[in-house]
């Protein structure tokens, strides 16, 4: 029980600590004002994330589709196969995403937290990394659990609206 609590404090903490630096890392919109009192406005774009997505990543020779919602509130789900739909949290400055989610079962591992750092490159595609907690113990780690990260890409999948 210790080692889950200690497992799930550390995610939190590390996902406020991602958000917390990534609302720094925010570049402020920039207005040049040229000759002839004529004004540009250099716009930071935002892509909305909000609607349903596909995310897919390799890992231990698999391919892994996982369908995901986006919500209002900074609130979403996965489609958890045979386990339904699994909560999710995110969190979306400018064109930075942060989720993350927790299930029962992935790849070959029991118990698995999920933390996705991505970039929207535009309304439909997003890429970025997953660093994926097991409750497998790794006393060489620094949270003292197996943990690796993998590469993901996500499309926004087109039958459904940013709603």
């Amino acid at each position: 029980m210790k080692k889950r609590t200690l497992q799930i404090a550390l995610v939190t903490l590390l996902a406020l600590g991602l958000s917390f630096t990534q609302s720094l890392a925010q570049e402020p919109t920039v207005v040049i004002k040229g000759k002839a009192s004529q004004s540009f406005v250099q716009e930071n774009k935002q892509a909305i994330v909000k609607g349903q997505w596909a995310f897919q990543t390799q890992a231990n020779g698999k391919i892994l589709t996982i369908h995901t919602f986006f919500k209002k509130n900074n609130k979403g789900f996965v489609v958890g196969g045979s386990e339904g739909t699994l909560p999710l949290i995110y969190n979306q400055k400018g064109n930075n995403l942060t989720a993350t989610f927790q299930t029962p079962w992935l790849f070959d591992y029991p118990n698995v937290t999920i933390l996705f750092n991505g970039t929207l490159s535009d309304d439909n595609n997003i890429s970025g990394t997953a660093t994926i907690i097991t409750s497998q113990e790794d006393l060489s780690s620094p949270n003292g659990f197996f943990t690796f990260t993998t590469s993901v890409i996500g499309q926004r999948e087109s039958f459904f609206s940013k709603n």
